[in-house]
């Protein structure tokens, strides 16, 4: 028995051994052949580098890997081009082979010239001509800081087919003429388990774990718009759990089989509003300029305070040592560079570090009641279009003076909105 087991184990490590020669190997041929691409079209980057002042040809990458920035940032890009008139030929590469959604592949693709052999032209204008030749589609990422979207109209669009498409999908599901829909999409742990962890194997994704949330709190706001007579159809590319509602009216969508990265695009930007938390998914509504009722925001700071239809609540963060929720103040403070010494602190906008193996701190989602009222307030604004003329409460006033502003990642200017019955509840954020 041993020696079998001997056999065996040596049988393993031979494989072992193959496998990774064979990963040097190929590992060792690609470099040779980046090396090489790079190498033999330096001279074409050169030109280009000099007839610059008179042709711009420029190199750009789009993000692919993160579906926000995928969705956002190209059409970002197409907006602020349109809107400066910048003469110039871009050319551009994907940033990753993932697969993160087909249709959205198909929009870019129709949009944008792409193709891989731009990339090589890409780092080599970083690293020899000073980036003369390459871009950035958005300096700030998935976010926009300087108005863009404010003063231009959707670039990328529909064609009729697509349209047509959609809804015929809408007529097949009971959708009924002239009755509004409104797709609601929540955060929890299997899309990046299931969808985005092929891409990056065994990796542990706890860390944003702060940004899920229970679909069974938004139960109540569905039942809600149900009773109003809206369709409601919750998306997203696959859940940890099926939303068990026995109504006429609704459809788990993403627990279904007619799910597809068509739909979830089509869907989510033709509804009358949605009901988001924080998801990738949820960008299609600011570029498509749908109105959000958003709930279960993880990080204040984070909001993105420059798409006017949009409703926000938050998730409350406890300190275990004061045995209270934070106020703004010390959302404030927590989110200061001037304070950064470890990872109990905020860094920018993003907070998965200030979550990472965190015990001085606990997340507490919006309860089914905070997430109703957003809903009730988003769904009264949107029916009487009051988003320009809102009248803010003092509570929401005060709110915003105490706000963590930054014009150079928040924008110009805050046009969303807070939930007034939300500071309402928790007057302890004006602390």
């Amino acid at each position: 028995m041993k020696s079998i087991f001997k056999k065996i184990h040596s049988k393993y490590i031979e494989l072992s051994f193959f496998k990774f020669i064979c990963f040097i190997v190929r590992k060792s041929f690609k470099l040779m052949m980046n090396f090489l691409i790079r190498f033999l079209i330096l001279p074409m980057n050169l030109i280009l580098y000099l007839i610059y002042p008179f042709v711009k040809v420029r190199f750009g990458m789009i993000h692919n890997d993160v579906f926000g920035h995928y969705l956002f940032d190209p059409e970002f890009y197409l907006r602020k081009k349109k809107l400066t008139k910048e003469k110039s030929y871009d050319l551009f590469f994907f940033s990753s082979n993932h697969e993160i959604n087909t249709f959205w592949d198909k929009v870019i693709k129709r949009n944008f010239k792409v193709n891989s052999i731009f990339k090589f032209f890409f780092l080599n204008s970083n690293l020899f001509f000073r980036s003369k030749n390459s871009f950035k589609l958005n300096e700030r990422t998935a976010r926009d800081t300087e108005n863009i979207f404010y003063r231009t109209n959707i670039q990328l669009s529909f064609t009729k087919e697509e349209i047509n498409d959609g809804k015929i999908f809408l007529k097949s599901i009971g959708l009924k003429q002239n009755q509004k829909f409104v797709c609601v999409v929540n955060r929890d742990p299997f899309y990046k388990k299931n969808v985005v962890d092929q891409y990056y194997k065994d990796r542990n994704w706890d860390y944003h774990n702060y940004r899920n949330s229970n679909i069974d709190t938004y139960i109540p706001a569905i039942e809600y718009l149900l009773k109003k007579n809206y369709f409601v159809i919750r998306v997203g590319k696959g859940v940890s759990k099926k939303l068990e509602i026995d109504h006429e009216n609704f459809l788990d969508y993403s627990s279904s089989e007619l799910r597809n990265d068509f739909l979830d695009v089509f869907l989510m930007s033709n509804s009358y509003f949605n009901l988001v938390s924080e998801s990738g998914l949820l960008i299609v509504s600011l570029i498509y300029n749908v109105p959000i009722c958003f709930v279960n925001m993880g990080s204040i700071k984070a909001t993105q305070v420059w798409h006017e239809k949009q409703i926000t609540i938050f998730k409350k963060i406890w300190s275990n040592e004061k045995k209270n929720f934070l106020s703004l103040k010390e959302h404030k403070y927590l989110s200061d560079p001037n304070n950064y010494k470890d990872k109990t602190l905020i860094r920018n906008e993003n907070s998965v570090y200030f979550w990472e193996d965190n015990e001085k701190y606990s997340i507490h989602d919006n309860t089914p009641q905070e997430i109703l009222d957003a809903t009730i307030e988003t769904e009264n604004i949107v029916l009487n279009n009051t988003w320009k003329n809102r009248n803010k409460s003092k509570l929401e006033t005060d709110f915003w003076k105490n706000f963590l502003y930054d014009k150079n990642f928040h924008g110009p200017q805050i046009r969303s909105s807070v939930g007034n019955q939300f500071l309402e509840d928790n007057k302890y954020l004006l602390d």
